[in-house]
């Protein structure tokens, strides 16, 4: 697929091709093909370099240009600033900023910005504190979900998309990880449990829609099955 089929503002695309992306590969066709640009929350398990992160940059600014804020969120601060450099190449169709610091606290001043990086604990930390800014969010995108596994940030994961359900925030969810083995049983558990992400949950594995429908509520008998890695 030519970038230029693609369902987005025509600068959006002009800075696709300035970064040299003229054609999508397959896994990123078929995450195309189930909405990822429509807002369908979607989980991506696919391998790395096949261009997952580019298309959660994409929606993530095609959000902003909507209208509505995201909030891109990673496991760790070193990650964080990468990916600030990542949406450098939007700077002219995006505000971008990044938060990883002082967990305890609402950032009021974040509604200045249209896309905003943070780390899990700094997103959980603002959606407790639910700023006045957080009704205008379209977009969590969630990198590296496999960390749902992790004793440490798997609880903070959870805690997260525990909160955006319980918010009834209007928001699309991305998921993105290239290590999950078990990607069926996490999504499964996802869309059965207590806090499943709005309007089901659609599932690319290994560049093919496994899953082309909301995820069965009853796959599994154990929800929120721990990610684990292949």
């Amino acid at each position: 697929m030519d970038v230029s089929e693609l369902p987005l503002d025509a600068r959006l695309i002009a800075v696709l091709k300035e970064r040299g992306v003229r054609e999508l590969f397959p896994p990123q066709v078929e995450a195309v093909k189930a909405g990822i640009f429509d807002g369908v929350n979607l989980l991506l398990c696919t391998a790395t370099a096949s261009g997952k992160s580019l298309l959660a940059e994409v929606a993530s600014v095609k959000t902003a240009l909507e209208g509505k804020m995201a909030l891109y969120a990673v496991p760790l601060k070193a990650l964080a600033q990468e990916k600030l450099l990542h949406f450098s190449y939007y700077g002219k169709l995006a505000r971008v900023g990044i938060s990883t610091g002082d967990f305890d606290s609402e950032d009021k001043r974040l509604y200045e910005y249209d896309i905003v990086v943070v780390t899990y604990e700094k997103l959980d930390s603002l959606l407790r504190h639910r700023p006045s800014w957080l009704g205008s969010v379209g977009l969590v995108v969630v990198d590296e979900i496999h960390y749902l596994g992790d004793p440490k940030r798997g609880p903070v994961l959870e805690s997260i998309i525990a909160k955006v359900r319980h918010l009834g925030l209007r928001t699309q969810f991305i998921g993105l990880s290239a290590t999950v083995g078990n990607a069926g049983e996490v999504a499964a558990g996802w869309e059965q449990g207590s806090c499943p992400p709005a309007g089901g949950l659609f599932l690319l594995e290994r560049g093919f829609i496994t899953a082309a429908r909301f995820i069965s509520q009853t796959a599994l008998k154990n929800p929120w099955a721990a990610a684990r890695p292949k």
